[in-house]
């Protein structure tokens, strides 16, 4: 049975309107409200059925008004791609008076599910006076708009204005005063229903604002609908910023009945923006200082390249680096962005050793401190004077030991309040430790090369004292004779003198490398000079050693038959073990070097780079070549639909990857992003089942799998894969690197998006600015009746002029804004002397010619603005120096503002005026051409009548 209203009923007193008693409240007037409303409005019964929808609700579930008879919301929609079961609709969970569950969303049916549209739903029960509890249900999915008429619901939509979220208000056009206006609405300005029910609209409002408000509800009345930025006053004087949707209705016959006002509170958005700054600040510095490390060469200069940077980029105050003695616990300054004239702090010692210094060196974290607070990080007296009101300290590591500290101070209260804040700092301290490991690491390489050359040189001074194995070979006996010192190279016991040379060849030398040593006897003997060698000796236990050796002379007997060779010999054993370590070392070093550059050109990519494509391309582009990789793709996270997306790949054999789409948890990509954790598959055909894009892997020959899921401030953007058609390789570091560069994946990701809301919000802001300025510019005109529409012409023909002139688009810009606003001054002139019928006397010329002045100090204060004054302020100025408020003469006076004096003298001479009729448009041009050179500028009226007459 449906809900029947008595039509007679009232509301509660903030409905009632009884302050306005030539506009009650009636359900006619909520109705009204309804057809202006932006939030998609149903109502149910108590038995589910849908008996009402606004044309909001309609457009957004695509039904026509028959389709509402026999539908249920329930057959309408799905949640996680099934059906909602009946019993779970928040319809029904309302009617049995549950709490409405935090966020739920719902899709609405489609015949292909990339067309489902998704909707935040939400339900409230409705229980009018005399009825039974619960008559009803009514939901709103997105915005509200025109309802179509509905007999009998009148008293449910009261409901539903009264309980909506929004802040909604109803205004009466004739008092300016507000008629109605929600619990939301109050709550807003802090005051009650009846509070605001009592108070002019503009009184809710900044005393800044209030002028342009009144443009913007004048406009409203003008268009039916205007949306602006103001800032609003609370009941205890705290300013908040809004955006306000004002839709002024009318009747049939187009008389103004009322208007309906939304507010939207901008607090949050203005504080994300301050955020997103700070942010983008900290990734600048982030990447800069990774570029001066791997520039640099010591960590003198890399100390003064971080403090600059920070400076530069980050924008602080000041930035300094002190180095950490354990010893005598002083910290002593080694770097700063100016000079500073302290000593070492004792970190022990007040005031430093309660404060932040200190605990940053004890706990190895980043600590933050803002307002008094921040006073202890002051080491340096009153010169230079540097005004901070926050500051961080990130510690700096060497070897795993915290070895000094990065100090950063910022004017602004709120920095360091984030938590991305502190990781980035975090971020910066692991980026400056690992430099300075890596910088230490090349000192040891540089002594250990220096070593290594004392190693050789001392080497050849031994051999020059015979410190090396001696032997001796009789060619006649074929006996080789040793040293002691042979003996211990060949791991033979000593005593034996003499040995076959067949036999200490066969048993002791390397059987890969015999025929080298064979080589190199032959060539002494055969007159020769062979260069020294090295080769492997073989021990009786089977260790295995590496030689150095000379062959000797070859010594002949009278008949010049060689009797004797010789030769020395030397274990270099060790000094090949520590060069192959040097090598692997050198090697691991180049590797995480060029780790580095890879990193440091995705930062470069990120900061200069704000087109998500080209990044995530170069993004795979190093992760394929760094870790040496067949394939690799980027699936972004739609988080509407929840699924992940194919957004670019590189080093597949064909394109049919690129219709990947997956659900979240869905295959090993969906595991990755849902439980946001890396996922290695070693063996994809071992476990094919579980692969949920088999058949587009089919061609590619994959091996093994590795998904890493990609983290932004906490929030999954998506999901980085690598394809291998070999095993993958079981090395942490490999893993690690990985993962860094999914994290630089993210940023990429994620800064893309900022970029996309940012650029959104600026084109928001101005076509709000010249709303705004249009909005001046006709409320001029509705003052002055005789000139309307004065502006809107006289603007027209000086934006053609400028065209002509050449002038750029920039300034075109600028003086269409001035030609708009150039009698804004008009509003300090007092409607006797602005709108007399009469001949002015010389004291009301003197006030009249004030107004450029006039308009200068009203504009000049609008950063925004200050470009189009050319046009207000020096309009009435003339060619030969007679104008006025200023006197310049010919080029003094600014280009846009002697084009458009012709604009407007030609406009104005052909208008009506209380003080005479219009001239015909030959006697104007007439005028123009005998004022060139004047009151014009002759280039101007040369302009002018090309235009013009070529129109």
């Amino acid at each position: 049975m449906r809900l029947r209203t008595a039509l007679g009923e009232r509301g509660p007193a903030w409905m009632s309107g009884a302050d306005h008693p030539q506009y009650p409240l009636t359900p006619e007037w909520l109705w009204a409200f309804v057809k202006t409303t932006h939030l998609a409005v149903l109502f149910f019964e108590a038995g589910g059925e849908l008996v009402s929808a606004n044309p909001a609700a309609l457009a957004l579930l695509g039904m026509s008004k028959e389709d509402t008879a026999a539908a249920r919301l329930w057959d309408l929609v799905t949640q996680d791609g099934a059906p909602v079961s009946p019993d779970d609709h928040p319809v029904r969970r309302a009617l049995r008076h549950e709490p409405m569950r935090q966020s739920e969303v719902f899709g609405l049916n489609a015949s292909r599910p990339e067309d489902i549209r998704w909707v935040k739903l939400s339900a409230q029960s409705i229980a009018p006076s005399g009825h039974p509890p619960t008559s009803g249900v009514y939901v709103t999915l997105e915005q509200l708009s025109e309802p179509p008429a509905a007999r009998g619901l009148e008293q449910r939509w009261l409901d539903a204005f009264r309980h909506c979220a929004h802040g909604i208000a109803l205004g009466i056009p004739s008092s300016n005063r507000i008629l109605a206006c929600n619990p939301a609405f109050a709550a807003l300005q802090g005051r009650t229903v009846d509070e605001i029910t009592s108070m002019p609209i503009l009184s809710l409002y900044a005393p800044e604002d209030r002028a342009s408000v009144l443009a913007a509800i004048a406009e409203a009345d003008r268009v039916g609908r205007v949306r602006y930025d103001a800032h609003m006053q609370r009941k205890d004087g705290t300013i908040y910023p809004v955006q306000m949707d004002v839709v002024s209705v009318r009747d049939a016959s187009g008389v103004l009945l009322y208007r309906v006002a939304t507010q939207l509170d901008l607090t949050e958005r203005r504080r994300a923006d301050r955020q997103i700054n700070q942010l983008n600040r900290l990734y600048a510095t982030l990447s800069q200082i990774n570029q001066a490390i791997v520039r640099v060469s010591n960590h003198v200069d890399l100390f003064s390249a971080i403090c600059q940077i920070a400076v530069d980029y980050g924008q602080f105050q000041l930035a300094w680096i002190g180095l950490f003695d354990p010893q005598t616990g002083v910290i002593t300054p080694a770097a700063s962005s100016q000079l500073l004239h302290c000593q070492g702090l004792k970190i022990h010692e007040p005031p430093h050793n309660d404060g932040p210094l200190s605990l940053a060196l004890r706990q190895g974290i980043t600590v933050h401190v803002s307002g008094a607070q921040a006073e202890s990080l002051r080491c340096w007296g009153s010169t230079p004077e540097i005004h901070f009101k926050a500051g961080a300290v990130v510690p700096l590591r060497r070897g795993g030991q915290v070895v000094g500290l990065l100090a950063l101070y910022a004017a602004d209260l709120g920095f360091f309040t984030l938590p991305e804040e502190i990781r980035l700092l975090d971020e910066i301290g692991i980026d400056v430790s690992f430099a300075l490991d890596l910088l230490e690491r090349e000192e040891r390489r540089a002594r250990a090369d220096v070593d290594l050359a004392a190693s050789e040189s001392a080497l050849k001074k031994s051999q020059a004292v015979a410190h090396v194995g001696h032997w001796s070979w009789d060619t006649l006996s074929n006996t080789v004779t040793w040293s002691d010192e042979m003996h211990r190279i060949f791991g033979v016991e000593p005593g034996a003198t003499e040995l076959d040379l067949t036999d200490v060849i066969a048993r002791a030398i390397h059987p890969d490398d015999r025929e080298r040593v064979n080589r190199a006897n032959t060539a002494v003997i055969d007159e020769q000079a062979p260069a020294p060698m090295e080769y492997r000796v073989i021990w009786p236990d089977g260790t295995i050693r590496t030689v150095w050796a000379q062959p000797g002379e070859a010594l002949r007997n009278a008949s010049g038959e060689i009797v004797r060779l010789t030769g020395i010999v030397q274990d270099i054993t060790g000094r090949k073990a520590d060069e192959i370590r040097i090598q692997q070392q050198a090697q691991h070093l180049k590797l995480q070097v060029e780790r580095l550059k890879a990193l440091r050109a995705i930062d470069l990519m990120i900061t200069a780079n704000f087109d998500i494509r080209p990044t995530l391309i170069a993004l795979l582009d190093q992760v394929i070549a760094r870790l040496n990789v067949d394939a690799a793709a980027v699936l972004l996270f739609n988080e509407g639909l929840q699924t992940l997306d194919f957004a670019a790949g590189r080093g597949f054999r064909s394109r049919v990857i690129e219709q990947t789409r997956l659900l979240l948890g869905q295959g090993y990509a969906g595991r990755a992003g849902f439980e946001r954790v890396t996922v290695v598959v070693p063996d994809l055909q071992a476990v094919r089942a579980g692969n949920a894009r088999a058949p587009l892997l089919a061609d590619e020959d994959c091996h093994a799998y590795c998904g890493v899921p990609l983290i932004a401030k906490g929030r999954l953007v998506g999901v980085l894969e690598i394809f291998q058609r070999t095993p993958l390789p079981e090395d942490p570091d490999w893993l690690e690197f990985l993962e860094t560069l999914a994290g630089q994946a993210a940023i990429a990701i994620d800064n893309a998006h900022l970029f996309d809301d940012l650029q959104r919000t600026n084109a928001e802001l101005r076509l709000a600015y010249d709303a705004t300025i249009e909005g001046w510019s006709h409320a001029m005109d509705l003052r002055d009746r005789e000139t309307e529409g004065h502006s809107r012409r006289v603007t027209d023909l000086t934006v053609r002029l400028a065209e002509a002139a050449g002038l750029g688009t920039e300034q075109i810009t600028h003086a269409r804004r001035g030609a708009l606003l150039h009698d804004i001054g008009k509003l300090g002139i007092p409607d006797r002397i602005l709108f007399k019928a009469d001949t002015l006397t010389d004291d009301e010329w003197a006030v009249m010619r004030k107004h450029p002045q006039y308009a200068f100090d009203m504009l000049s204060s609008i950063e925004y603005l200050r470009p189009a004054l050319d046009i207000p302020y020096c309009h009435h100025e003339k060619w030969d120096g007679t104008g006025y408020p200023r006197g310049l003469r010919g080029e003094q006076i600014p280009l846009a503002a002697r084009i458009f004096m012709v604009a407007d003298v030609w406009d104005a001479l052909r208008s009506d005026r209380p003080y005479r009729r219009a001239w015909p448009e030959a006697d104007v041009l007439d005028f123009i051409r005998r004022q060139s050179g004047s009151h014009f500028d002759p280039m101007a009226v040369s302009l002018f009548f090309k235009v013009v007459l070529d129109r």
